[in-house]
């Protein structure tokens, strides 16, 4: 794969804008990119450029039909401090009222890792606001992966005091594998990274305390076959993610089942950083789902 020059000021690169908006006393970072149809990004944990970078570099065609919003979460970029106390119903309100602020209608849905949880929400509440859905990886904790998990947050947690730049980089290393960090410095601007990831890592905690009391994990393993919402939703899953994390494909299954109109992309010796590793294939498979829903 040979990283591309890109003239940033040709199309689509010029339409890279980034904004901050005001959301009940809270501030957000939300960058966007492209023409046409929008999709609405929710990132994952530590960094929270995970779409737009790789994308733009690897397959800029795709800004020229679809219009990218990616908000930064609380703790992240620009975006406002994680408060304590702040739980998945308050991050799903805010990201609706961040649609709303950005006037976003029917947008496809677009959300990686842990982003998939708070985007899982919204699909559940209010699944008529999303033309379709893609989902790279969503990610709970569950009894296939919780002694991984802690075992990665607590090995990052005892580098914190160290430096919170390498507590974060060993945690994305646990869960994603030794080469996520040589897809980043490929895929993206690793100096942005860096300057952001030690406030990312301080997030964390706040971040895990995120889901406690969310049934959806429990409720999902016994659901019924389809009866999830009905829009279209692809599914994506690295075939050595669960080499690091055990529970990628337990949880990818689950979802195929109770989603009555899934389609699913395996992307061939890639981690949970897929997008990343492989944003070439991951952009194209995308647009091709996107292009579908026009039909």
């Amino acid at each position: 794969m040979l990283r591309p020059i890109i003239n940033k000021d040709s199309f689509p690169f010029s339409s890279m804008r980034k904004e901050t908006v005001e959301i009940d006393g809270s501030t957000l970072e939300v960058t966007s990119m492209g023409s046409g149809t929008p999709v609405f990004c929710i990132h994952g944990v530590n960094i929270h450029d995970a779409f737009i970078a790789p994308l733009s570099r690897f397959c800029p065609e795709i800004f020229k039909s679809y219009r990218f919003y990616s908000v930064s979460r609380l703790g992240y970029g620009l975006s406002s401090d994680c408060p304590d106390g702040y739980d998945l119903a308050k991050a799903v309100d805010l990201y609706f009222k961040a649609m709303d602020n950005l006037n976003l209608s029917n947008p496809h849905l677009l959300a990686y890792s842990f982003g998939g949880n708070i985007a899982i929400q919204m699909l559940i509440d209010q699944p008529t606001r999303f033309a379709s859905a893609v989902f790279s990886e969503a990610y709970w904790v569950d009894a296939t992966s919780v002694a991984e998990n802690i075992a990665a947050f607590v090995a990052a947690q005892e580098l914190f005091a160290v430096s919170p730049l390498l507590a974060s980089m060993k945690y994305q290393e646990l869960i994603c594998g030794k080469s996520f960090h040589t897809y980043v410095d490929f895929t993206c601007n690793r100096e942005e990274v860096n300057e952001h990831l030690p406030r990312a890592a301080a997030t964390m905690s706040n971040e895990m305390e995120l889901l406690n009391g969310w049934a959806f994990p429990n409720f999902i393993e016994t659901a019924q076959r389809a009866t999830g919402p009905a829009l279209n939703v692809l599914l994506a899953l690295g075939t050595d993610s669960d080499n690091y994390l055990p529970g990628f494909r337990h949880r990818h299954k689950l979802l195929e089942n109770w989603f009555p109109n899934t389609r699913s992309m395996i992307l061939p010796n890639t981690s949970h950083a897929m997008q990343l590793s492989s944003p070439k294939l991951f952009g194209d498979q995308c647009q091709i789902f996107w292009d579908s829903q026009r039909a």
